[in-house]
């Protein structure tokens, strides 16, 4: 009656039942209140219908398209259904005790079963393929943020909020956000003792077409509003979308999207060999078309300063697993300038890129670029930098603060000895040597790394 394996599985554990105690659909509508089961590869709800007690039900990127078993599960206050394949909503319309639903990331087109949801306040709809949302006017309750295409709003300039930044100035990259001697702030406090950060969109935003192009969706007052709260907290703050161009996640797009890589037996690859992500071919010409559109629904949506662009080793290859390689490096990188030639002509000047290029210079892109973000990788792990290590970082700075477009943004990750206590003497030297070059160069933001043996 519970066909699923690993549904029935997290059930099983979820009640703590021994093995050789049968599960009932009796004991389940008894005993499970609630359950909480994410990336399990969960295809079928069936039985769980009859957990009639549940009151939060999380089941976060599995292989869910039917949800019809949901449907009975009227005292249901909280359901998370985010990252699947769900297209058909009218299984949640008896749910009227709801009051949080998440249902980001699926193939929806079609939010009219959500008008019955009364009690509903708070709503993650995003990345689907919703164009109508008159369903939702008259839910009372639900902090709609006015979902809308973002606008075209002018930019806070950016270049005097880098020219009046304080020292030393501190960076944060993707989820390393962190403040590790203030650990009780919310995120957007975080965020504020930071002069500089890039992450994804953000702010629950969605890409979305339009005649015009892609353009971003969402609650976009609501960005708008802590963007403000943000700059309120530091006037010099600035923000960065990673904009993702090697590869992508599954869901992203259609299994059969014409711009996958595909191995010899004709299957999608993954990126980096075993991340979950897998890899876009960025050298078609409709893929550039597609990023250079998002660089320009960045700019003109008001809430960003610019973008950050990964694997840029200039003479590197990136599409590539286990040392096989499906473009050439040269096609990469006559792509790569292309699209950032081509993102520059249409973002303007006052507008930030920014790419990795570790302890390599990027002579071609230069006259398009502001700045980079560079690792800098110890030459022994056990004794960190030596003196020639040091006198090539310090090179490679003065290569880029000379050859970089103002206005100029470099960020320097240092890296502390990971055998070593983040306290040890040699770990907070290290720490103030990279603190000394961020004060040293003209635009340098300098981000320290606990996790790579930095103290807090």
């Amino acid at each position: 009656w519970m066909p699923d394996p690993a549904l029935r599985k997290a059930v099983r554990e979820k009640l703590d039942m021994p093995v050789d105690t049968k599960l009932t659909q009796a004991y389940l509508q008894q005993h499970l209140t609630s359950l909480d089961v994410r990336k399990k590869g969960i295809a079928d709800l069936t039985g769980l219908e009859h957990a009639t007690d549940l009151q939060t039900l999380v089941l976060i990127e599995n292989k869910i398209h039917d949800i019809s078993p949901v449907s009975s599960l009227t005292k249901l206050g909280f359901l998370d259904l985010g990252g699947n394949q769900i297209s058909d909503l009218r299984p949640l319309a008896a749910l009227t005790r709801l009051e949080t639903l998440h249902i980001w990331r699926n193939e929806i087109e079609d939010i009219s079963p959500l008008a019955r949801l009364v009690n509903l306040k708070q709503l993650l709809i995003e990345n689907n393929n919703i164009s109508d949302f008159s369903p939702l006017d008259g839910l009372t309750h639900l902090d709609k943020g006015n979902f809308r295409v973002a606008d075209c709003i002018p930019r806070i300039a950016v270049a005097p909020r880098i020219k009046e930044r304080t020292y030393p100035s501190i960076f944060a990259a993707w989820s390393g956000k962190n403040v590790l001697n203030l650990p009780n702030l919310s995120d957007d406090d975080k965020l504020g003792h930071h002069d500089l950060f890039w992450s994804g969109l953000e702010f629950h935003l969605q890409w979305h077409p339009t005649p015009e192009g892609l353009r971003l969706f969402g609650r976009i007052d609501d960005a708008h509003s802590k963007r403000k709260s943000l700059l309120s907290q530091n006037p010099n703050f600035i923000r960065l979308v990673s904009l993702d161009y090697t590869d992508t996640d599954p869901a992203d797009c259609p299994e059969d999207w014409p711009y996958w890589i595909r191995d010899e037996n004709g299957d999608r690859v993954r990126a980096y060999g075993g991340d979950s992500d897998l890899m876009i071919d960025f050298t078609h010409s409709v893929v550039q078309d597609i990023l250079v559109q998002k660089a320009v629904a960045i700019a003109k949506s008001g809430l960003y300063d610019g973008i950050f662009l990964s694997a840029w080793q200039e003479g590197s290859g990136t599409l590539d697993n286990d040392g096989v390689y499906y473009r050439s490096v040269e096609a990469e990188w006559s792509a790569r300038i292309s699209m950032v030639r081509r993102m520059r002509e249409v973002v303007g000047d006052d507008f930030l890129i920014i790419v990795k290029t570790n302890q390599r210079p990027a002579s071609l892109s230069a006259p398009y670029v502001n700045g980079m973000f560079m690792e800098a990788i110890p030459d022994e792990q056990s004794t960190s930098y030596t003196h020639v290590g040091l006198r090539e970082i310090e090179s490679m700075l003065l290569w880029a603060e000379q050859n970089f477009r103002d206005p100029q943004i470099i960020a320097l990750e240092g890296r502390g000895i990971s055998l070593e206590p983040a306290d040890s003497p040699r770990n907070q030297q290290n720490m103030r040597l990279m603190t000394t070059l961020s004060l040293t160069f003209r635009w340098l933001r300098l981000l320290r790394h606990r996790n790579k043996g930095y103290p807090p």
